[in-house]
């Protein structure tokens, strides 16, 4: 007999402890009897614990016959119906029908209460085809649940885990007439979701929502699924359709309405979510606040046409935000001049004068300097009136008060005209005053880059690209993001040989012609560069100079001709993909090329993995596809 470790220790145990019972009074004996008892206790528990493991280990393995042996051995010892639930489970994979029944009516004649046999039995005919006698079992089942909550939740489980959803749905409506209070709405959108069935599913949802409206959370995170992962975009107009309705037929709450902007957020519909946002500010009289919160929304999201709507609304009403909404318009119109959507000089001018009135209205104050930069900005670069900027900067500079930053970006706008006249020393001495007052943050960490650019333009093209190796750790991603550009710019141009550096020099000077708006000498100075250094490694950012250009000003065949120069040029240079998602774009936006622009998509997909643009490029070729909308 061999005895191991663990049984000479319990001998030790016992040993020792029929000693001590002589000596200690009861109090003591009992302690050593509950010891003992919870040694052994412990031990079965263990044994129980690896049990519970190697069944539900053998049942993933499908080997069922091993799994049965367990979980019949874990319902005898513990009497849990999960257990019996999967003895059943591997008894009917094995196909063991018979001894499945005898076991399903041994159980039930114990325990009449447990109705979840009934179900049992009812699945276990209908395999074996005798309808009839399921139905009786199902039926039996749904009527001796009606009258118990706990009854009707668990039968309606047994019904769907055995995905007879049609009793399920007729269990929870019948016990919703019979149970006063008890609605089962999660448990019927469930049922639906199981059965696709999602008008119903959203209708149980909605219903609840009226019903408990502390429930719109969850709720709205369960739709939200479905919306985000409507692939066949069949669910979005079924939700809306239901919206709408409830905002008909319950006008007098504005929930539903409410729920409909949420989904056209979902969708970046700012339109239509306007809509319903001025529908309930008329009602509610509340001044337009979400009306503005959604302009600003869609102004973020580049829909400045539906952004102007918003702010518009507000201006009319003439309440408290009326300033504000003032000035997020002029923002607006701001932001289309300089991305190009606004360009007749006609237009420019009007805006240029809305800004004057406004500055007028309000005064130069630190209210309205989040608009006085674009102001000054827009009547320098865009109406040739530097020195009208520069008073308009002087004067906001001077305001009492100002807030240290705006002072900063206020200063860094002047340099950027003084450098737009041509006014180089000044510029730098501006820019590097604005670095000193700001060293350990953002705002000087641009001023920086900005000088060290001006230094670019000027030729010092060493002390440049030592400001930028800086800047390259920069917190701000998108100053870092700049100077590695322009460094890499730098470094793969500047070597030793004078004709090469003379290159990049010409393409520098160029470079400030296209930020003083001078692009038809910065062109000229481009097509030099072309002519006379035919084989120089700067040629692809030459003709993505001039595409950018040509883009700028409308020319969009043409940009499209230059970008792909580029990618012919260099095609696994840093520009390349950059130049190919530009194309795709302005194939899509401009020229209505859509099969063109969605094999330009697609090259970025399957040749830039690592591309910037991937996330876009994907999203834009599943649409052009017809994939989502």
């Amino acid at each position: 007999m061999v005895i191991n470790r663990s049984m000479m220790i319990k001998g030790f145990v016992i040993s020792k402890s029929i000693q001590m019972l002589s000596v200690y009074r009861f109090s003591g004996i009992l302690a050593i009897v509950i010891l003992i008892g919870l040694m052994l206790s412990s031990g079965a528990m263990m044994a129980q614990e690896n049990d519970n493991q190697l069944a539900f280990q053998y049942f993933q393995e499908k080997d069922f016959l091993k799994a049965a042996e367990y979980f019949d051995r874990l319902f005898t010892q513990t009497g849990s119906k999960i257990y019996f639930d999967y003895y059943y489970r591997c008894l009917m994979e094995m196909n063991q029908l018979e001894e499945a029944e005898k076991e399903i009516k041994k159980q039930y004649k114990k325990n009449k209460s447990e109705i979840t046999y009934l179900v049992d039995l009812g699945y276990l005919y209908k395999r074996k085809n005798d309808f009839k006698q399921s139905i009786e079992y199902y039926e039996e089942a749904l009527k001796n649940s009606l009258n118990n909550v706990q009854a009707v939740n668990k039968v309606g489980s047994a019904f769907i885990s055995k995905s007879e959803f049609d009793y399920a749905e007729r269990l929870y409506l019948e016990a919703r007439d019979r149970l006063p209070g008890m609605t089962f709405r999660y448990e019927l959108a469930n049922v639906y979701i199981s059965q696709r069935n999602y008008p119903k599913m959203v209708n149980e949802y909605l219903e609840l929502i009226l019903e408990k409206p502390e429930e719109i959370k969850p709720i709205q995170d369960r739709l939200l699924y479905f919306v985000s992962n409507d692939r066949d975009s069949s669910f979005f107009p079924i939700l809306e359709l239901a919206l709408l309705r409830k905002s008909q037929n319950f006008s007098s709450t504005t929930i539903f309405p409410e729920m409909l902007i949420w989904l056209y957020i979902q969708q970046k519909d700012f339109g239509k979510a306007l809509i319903q946002a001025r529908a309930i500010d008329k009602r509610k009289l509340n001044d337009g606040v979400q009306v503005l919160s959604l302009a600003r929304l869609a102004s973020e999201n580049g829909d400045y046409e539906n952004a102007l709507i918003g702010f518009n609304y507000v201006i009319n009403l003439k309440s408290s935000l009326y300033t504000d909404a003032m000035l997020d318009l002029l923002t607006v119109n701001y932001k289309q001049i300089e991305e190009g959507t606004i360009t007749n000089q006609e237009s420019i001018s009007q805006i240029e004068q809305n800004f004057q009135h406004v500055a007028a209205e309000f005064g130069l104050s630190p209210t309205t300097l989040r608009i006085i930069r674009n102001w000054a900005h827009l009547k320098a670069f865009y109406l040739n009136k530097p020195n009208e900027a520069i008073d308009i900067l002087n004067t906001a500079i001077a305001i009492s008060g100002i807030p240290f930053d705006h002072l900063a970006n206020l200063k860094m706008e002047k340099a950027d005209i003084l450098l737009f006249q041509g006014n180089t020393w000044d510029a730098a001495l501006l820019y590097g005053q604005v670095e000193l007052e700001n060293e350990q943050n953002p705002t000087g960490h641009e001023a920086r880059f900005r000088k060290a650019r001006l230094a670019y333009y000027s030729g010092n093209f060493n002390w440049a690209k030592a400001q930028l190796s800086v800047l390259k750790a920069s917190t701000s991603k998108l100053i870092a993001n700049d100077a590695c550009e322009l460094s890499a710019l730098i470094v793969d141009n500047l070597v030793e040989e004078d004709t090469f550096s003379l290159a990049l020099g010409m393409f520098a000077r160029a470079d400030m012609l296209v930020m003083q708006k001078q692009d038809s000498l910065a062109n000229l100075s481009l097509d030099s560069i072309i002519s006379d250094f035919a084989t120089n490694t700067i040629l692809d950012d030459v003709y993505y100079k001039k595409a950018q250009i040509a883009e700028t000003n409308g020319e969009y065949q043409v940009a499209f001709d230059m970008f792909s120069k580029v990618t012919e040029i260099a095609p696994w240079d840093i520009l390349a993909d950059n130049a190919i998602f530009r194309m795709a774009e302005i194939a899509r936006i401009h020229l209505g090329r859509l099969e063109e622009a969605s094999e330009l998509y697609k090259k970025i997909i399957t040749d830039y993995s690592d591309s910037i643009f991937m996330t876009d490029a994907r999203k834009q070729y599943r649409m052009l596809r017809g994939d989502i909308n």
